[in-house]
């Protein structure tokens, strides 16, 4: 059988895989010059420096992810960090915020890091390190955008756009409005 697969993004190449490899002939389509759909990297025009976009930032428990990569011969492209550590660039000023894992087991090995996360204030970043307890012991719903699960745990504006709105966009490549909450809580358990 001939299958056409409409777009390359993740979904269109894992189906293409997955089809040639039950025996099919398959032809790609994609409208952009390259493969990858919303998982690319560009030049900015400012600094000429590259930029990602899409999924370059991924958890050991997208298993899936992992998986499709290495059988679509790439898994030699990227690296899985022993530990996490995440630069945070603040657009105003250009300064560095990292987080970063430290020994202490999961849940915890985020706090001191949390504790030190310059764009929020003291309160803000008890509040993220409360928001995080109850996310580990609720269910998020996908009737129920994450956004809205934040503010329903006391999650300012601020906390939103300086701290979940940047981890979750790096992670699943959306705003915190667009994801629901059983997907973000979902990523930040497993994670």
């Amino acid at each position: 059988m001939h299958v056409v697969v409409i777009g390359a993004g993740l979904a269109g190449l894992s189906a293409a895989l997955r089809l040639i490899e039950r025996g099919h002939s398959v032809t790609l389509l994609e409208k952009r010059p390259f493969p990858g759909g919303r998982a690319y990297s560009f030049k900015d025009p400012d600094d000429e420096g590259e930029l990602d976009n899409g999924q370059h930032v991924f958890l050991g428990c997208c298993t899936e992810y992992i998986d499709f990569v290495h059988e679509a011969g790439a898994g030699d492209l990227f690296h899985l960090q022993d530990r996490l550590e995440v630069p945070f660039i603040r657009a105003s000023d250009r300064k560095v915020f990292r987080l970063r894992s430290s020994w202490l087991p999961a849940p915890f090995h985020l706090v001191p890091s949390i504790l030190r996360f310059g764009p929020l204030t003291w309160a803000e970043r008890r509040g993220v390190l409360k928001a995080a307890a109850v996310m580990r012991v609720t269910t998020g719903s996908d009737d129920q955008t994450f956004a809205d699960w934040l503010s329903e745990h006391d999650q300012s504006d601020t906390m939103i756009r300086n701290f979940w709105d940047v981890a979750i966009l790096a992670i699943l490549n959306e705003r915190s409005d667009r994801v629901s909450a059983a997907q973000a809580r979902f990523v930040f358990k497993e994670g």
